[in-house]
Formats: structure tokens, sequence, C-alpha cells
């Protein structure tokens, strides 16, 4: 596979879709071969399954240690190099343009993932806490069903943004971007990421954005505590 991929990083509920979705759609393949424009491969059998264990241990707090994490390197290493291609190209990819993958639980393997490719590009999306804990509290989650518990939501997200700062920071070609910013100017955030990936820009883009971006989201913890 290319070893410059998009990683796109963002704690769960944070608007990280839609901005897969717009990235998918227009000059990066992103896997999409489940709900939500996320890679089976990478969501399921190298994150949740082979790093973290499965059931809820993504929402757990706290988040798995970084040492923890690379003890996996090896592991992961050889099943992104002998199955990696193999998957994508069973999703559509055509093994040559930019490829990339969205998952939360990116946040806490991105030590791993930087390790395997140093030449990644990094897309972290953030959202204010507290609708990120609303949004969580009222949605039910395979493997851990409803949990109410918004201060548990609100500390899971400020250390899954934690790590993806410290560590991108550190990696250099890092993006990061409010949720909110992308709702109210949709177009000129999304040129400021197209931008630093080298994407081109067309008029698709623009009629994508104007159709599917909403500010509706914005303040709902806020809203439902009135």
């Amino acid at each position: 596979m290319r070893d410059d991929p998009v990683l796109l990083l963002g704690m769960h509920h944070s608007g990280t879709s839609i901005v897969a979705e717009v990235l998918h759609r227009h000059g990066v393949f992103m896997g999409a071969d489940m709900a939500h424009y996320e890679s089976r491969f990478f969501t399921l059998e190298i994150d949740d399954e082979l790093v973290m264990g499965g059931g809820a241990s993504w929402a757990a707090v706290p988040i798995l240690g970084v040492d923890d994490v690379l003890a996996k390197l090896d592991v992961v290493r050889r099943e992104i190099e002998s199955k990696g291609l193999k998957r994508y190209r069973q999703a559509g990819y055509d093994g040559r343009s930019r490829w990339g993958f969205k998952d939360p639980r990116a946040c806490v393997t991105l030590p791993l993932f930087l390790e395997v490719f140093p030449r990644a590009q990094l897309v972290h999306v953030v959202r204010d806490a507290r609708d990120v804990a609303e949004s969580l509290a009222a949605s039910r989650k395979t493997g851990l069903g409803l949990l109410e518990n918004r201060e548990h939501w609100r500390e899971l997200q400020r250390q899954h943004v934690a790590r993806a700062r410290e560590w991108g920071t550190r990696h250099g070609d890092y993006l990061e971007f409010a949720y909110e910013d992308f709702c109210r100017r949709p177009v000129e955030v999304t040129r400021s990421i197209f931008d630093r990936l080298g994407l081109a820009w067309t008029s698709s883009v623009e009629e994508f954005l104007a159709t599917r971006v909403y500010t509706h989201r914005i303040g709902i913890a806020a809203d439902r505590a009135r």
C-alpha cells in the first residue's frame, strides 16, 4: 500500500463520519466497507480486536497505555503487510490513489500507526466535549449498551484528544480543526483540509457540503439542559 495514508482522527460522535465521506467521495479511498465510512480491516480487525481486545474496551477509562499499544506493533505491521492491500481492493480500491481510514480508536492507537506509516497525514476533528458526552449518553453501543454517565464520556474525550494532539504535533503533518467550525464554515475548513492533503477542489465538493452539512448538532448539551 502507499506509505502516505490519511488518518482521520476524532472521538466517537465528533463529526468524523461526514468528514470521512467528503474525503472518500473526492479523492481519498477510505476503505469504506462499514457504516460511518469506516474500514472493517482497520476498525474491527486491527484496532478493535488485535490491539484493544474487543468488547467494550474501546470505552475504557483510562485509555490503553502507549507501551501497551506499541507492544502490538510487530503483529499489526505483519497483518497490514499481508492483508491490507487485499482488503482494500476487495472494498474497491484501485491500488494507486490516496487512501486512508477513519476510526475513533485511532486516537488511542496513533503511536503504533505512526511507526507503521511515518509519512501519514493526520486530520483531527475535535468537538465540544459536552456535546460528545450528551450524544454518547443517549446512544446504545455494541458490547457496552447504554452508558448515561456523561462524566465518563467527557473524560474519555479528554484522553482521546490529548493523545492525538501529543502524538500528532510531535509527528508534524497534523491538521486539527473544530467540528463547530466545520459546520459553520464548511467550505473554508474543507478547503484547508484539501490543501493540506493536496486534493483537487471541484464544484462537486461545494455541492456536497451545501446539501450535507448542518449546524443543528452544535450545542445539544445546552439545549437539553434547558
